[in-house]
């Protein structure tokens, strides 16, 4: 039926009913009934063509439209006509999707090239590549989902009115902990070394970098994990070593501890000198009256009759879900009266490990107090706990409590740097992705020169970065397996951008990691910002890409451990130290020099 047929339809309606008005009105003029009973004909008959009328178009634009299936443009057709969509049909865009996340990696496969000689990279490439495609599985990316959706809750009380303080955790969050075991995210660094040596680092940060944009933050208590096994690692303490270490670098997640680090208080945050927690000595009662939980406290085993009891307050407490943690508070001592003494400022501090519950599974003297609402980092339980009675043993030397938790300090801050590239990797895959679907003005957004520009100075920075990260990560391999030689100097690698005495490596690695945290975390905030923006509207949706909680999970980089200024303020310490400041200068300038710095393929490839 076209438009010739549809006015022949029409013609014959209006006639019609012309020739009924014509017949009432001219045989009764002085009949009004009548002639209003014409006029409701004549008004029933254009209702009628009316009615024809937009029957049979609806009959003609149904029969032109696209059958299902056919990717017609609603407003490109050849015919140029307008085109109805509908939830269903019409312009479905396709959504960026996520390949294998080493394989399409080129930067990351550059720097291991460079760092790891190829018969080691041998050994751990296939391990990386599968796991490219387990970060970003259909299991992986629901836990993640799962876990942002449903953020931690602490029941304190029971049905009975006793305190019990239950934390409860998604279930994607406790799976997490299960691949980070299993994988070896920690144990890579420690149980690696044999075949690895100081390239163990690398291989560890890597499988790291993979994992982080798809583990719900669960990177947050391994970063303390990290550190801390490394401080029992540097401690000798035998208890800490043949008790706690197996279990931070353990491969069973049945065996697998997660270690905290509590340091903020409400007086200040990376100020710890008006630390209000005291640790009372083990012979010694509290400092105010007894605690309510000393009842639990005291099913510890008598081998331990020695711990201290730890009381005060801590602000800030990430992955209060964690099996064990070093803390910090006030050494005390017992006077003449028997009542506890303490000296005050960041000297008085002494660093402390305890376990969260006790051997029967009771808790350990801590109550939590709230769980924190934050910006972003949603699945990670973080409190403010309060110490009433917590048992502790003593780490280290009494009053050089900051100087030996600076050795977590370190390593946290080299995941945080590593943590704020892989989510600025992601961010950018995703982006890239998109710029080859999305059409506008006739072809893909990525053939635009400004989208194009706006993501290659993604990729430049994201370049930059890594290569920065990467170094940090491999000095801190050179300085972990040096403490492990009998030698004083490792032999110079000429393909390896290191300076010739391991010793200034150790230098040089306190000189950077403040500076590698905080450019870092700060630049990869600001592209993830961009490649957000390179998604337009869609990019900014919770459901769409996911770049939203990489950009608000990428924020708590530059803060957790230092901010821009403590950082800046960190590295003025080093350059006037009048015995590390000197060596570290030298080992950065040697670091220019050649042949002990050569263009790496990465950069051969900018």
């Amino acid at each position: 039926m076209d438009a010739s047929d549809l006015w022949d339809i029409c013609s014959w309606v209006a006639g019609a009913g012309s020739l009924v008005f014509r017949r009432w009105w001219f045989l009764s003029p002085f009949s009004p009934p009548l002639s209003v009973c014409a006029l409701a004909a004549l008004i029933l008959c254009c209702s009628l063509c009316v009615g024809c009328v937009g029957w049979c178009s609806w009959l003609v634009v149904l029969s032109e439209l696209p059958s299902c299936g056919q990717a017609v443009h609603p407003l490109r057709s050849s015919q140029h006509t307008m085109q109805f969509a509908s939830s269903h049909s019409g312009f479905i865009q396709d959504p960026p999707t996520l390949a294998n996340q080493y394989a399409n990696d080129a930067v990351l496969q550059a720097i291991l090239r460079l760092y790891v000689p190829p018969e080691k990279l041998a050994l751990v490439e296939p391990d990386l590549a599968r796991f490219g495609g387990v970060v970003v599985s259909d299991q992986m990316l629901d836990w993640v989902q799962n876990a942002e959706d449903n953020p931690p809750t602490v029941s304190q009380f029971d049905a009975w009115g006793r305190r019990v303080d239950r934390l409860v955790t998604s279930e994607g969050w406790r799976a997490m902990r299960t691949v980070s075991a299993r994988e070896g995210i920690i144990a890579a660094a420690y149980d690696e070394r044999g075949r690895l040596a100081h390239n163990a680092r690398v291989v560890q940060f890597a499988k790291y970098y993979l994992f982080s944009p798809s583990s719900a933050l669960y990177t947050c208590p391994l970063a303390m994990t990290d550190g801390g096994a490394r401080l029992v690692e540097l401690s000798g303490d035998a208890h800490l070593m043949n008790h706690v270490f197996p279990r931070l670098t353990s491969r069973d997640p049945h065996t697998f501890w997660t270690s905290g680090q509590w340091m903020s208080e409400r007086p200040g945050g990376s100020d710890v000198g008006p630390t209000e927690t005291v640790a009372c000595p083990p012979s010694s009662s509290s400092p105010s009256s007894s605690s309510p939980s000393s009842s639990s406290s005291s099913s510890l085993s008598s081998e331990e009759d020695d711990l201290w009891s730890i009381h005060g307050f801590k602000f800030f407490s990430s992955g209060t879900d964690s099996d064990a943690t070093f803390l910090l508070a006030r050494h005390g001592t017992r006077g003449k009266n028997g009542d506890v003494q303490v000296k005050p400022g960041s000297k008085g501090l002494s660093l402390f490990h305890a376990t969260l519950r006790t051997p029967t599974g009771a808790s350990n003297g801590v109550r939590i107090h709230r769980l924190k609402d934050k910006l972003g980092t949603k699945p990670v339980p973080t409190a403010e706990l309060e110490l009433v009675g917590m048992k502790a043993r003593l780490v280290g030397k009494p009053y050089e409590g900051v100087r030996t938790i600076a050795t977590i300090l370190n390593v946290t801050r080299i995941h945080c740097a590593v943590s704020s590239v892989s989510f600025l990797r992601r961010a950018l895959a995703t982006a890239r992705d998109y710029a080859h679907r999305r059409v506008a003005f006739g072809k893909p957004i990525a053939a635009h020169p400004l989208h194009a520009r706006l993501l290659a100075e993604a990729e430049t920075h994201l370049r930059a970065n890594m290569e920065l990260v990467f170094y940090v990560v491999h000095l801190l391999g050179i300085t972990e397996v040096h403490e492990r030689q009998s030698a004083g100097v490792l032999p110079p690698d000429p393909l390896q951008p290191l300076p010739p005495a391991t010793s200034y490596a150790t230098d040089l690695l306190r000189l950077l990691t403040p500076c590698t945290k905080t450019f870092a975390a700060t630049d990869c905030v600001h592209q993830i910002g961009l490649c957000m923006e390179a998604l337009g509207g869609q990019g900014y949706m919770e459901d769409a890409a996911g770049i939203p909680r990489l950009w608000r999970d990428a924020q708590v980089q530059a803060i957790w451990e230092g901010t821009g200024a403590v950082m800046a303020h960190d590295v003025a310490r080093v350059i006037r130290d009048d015995r590390v400041g000197p060596r570290a200068w030298k080992a950065y300038g040697e670091m220019w020099e050649p042949p002990m710095r050569p263009v790496s393929p990465l950069r051969a490839r900018c």
